[in-house]
């Protein structure tokens, strides 16, 4: 229920979602409602019996060698 009254007032999904993630002070959300809307746009799909491919899961970033004690220093 929090979401739905979210995009009554803000007047679209779009905005809903912006002030859901509590971005509605900000310019941008940083992608979060472009993302649900591709996963939903991907859920009708499946609904409607469509194969579509699985997405691989995300690489981790590889860690990092840990800093040295010039590195140290320099902080």
């Amino acid at each position: 229920m929090i979401l739905k009254d979210y995009v009554t007032r803000g007047g679209s999904i779009e905005a809903g979602l912006k002030s859901y993630v509590g971005a509605s002070a900000f310019e941008t959300d940083a992608g979060y409602g472009s993302r649900v809307m591709a996963e939903y746009a991907r859920l009708k799909e499946v609904a409607s019996g469509k194969n579509i491919p699985a997405q691989p899961p995300r690489r981790a970033e590889e860690a990092k060698a840990p800093a040295t004690g010039e590195q140290l220093a320099a902080l």
